[in-house]
């Protein structure tokens, strides 16, 4: 469990780029950029946030991401 957390982490700072604990909806579209993940999914994720506040930040206690401020 601790080297999932440790990946987690690591991909949680990764897309986190001001480092307020949060990912806005651009963060998130830069970070899926960066991934293999097909055109059509990439293009989902930048639909949702387009039209949507969304913020996701980590839940330390139970080891996920919560979405906030929709």
């Amino acid at each position: 469990m601790a080297n999932n957390t440790d990946l987690f982490d690591s991909y949680f700072r990764r897309a986190d780029l001001d480092g307020d604990g949060q990912i806005s909806g651009a963060e998130a579209v830069g970070f899926f950029q960066g991934s293999s993940l097909p055109k059509q999914v990439l293009a989902q994720v930048s639909f949702i946030s387009l039209f949507s506040d969304c913020i996701i930040s980590k839940d330390s206690e139970f080891f996920g991401l919560v979405i906030k401020k929709c």
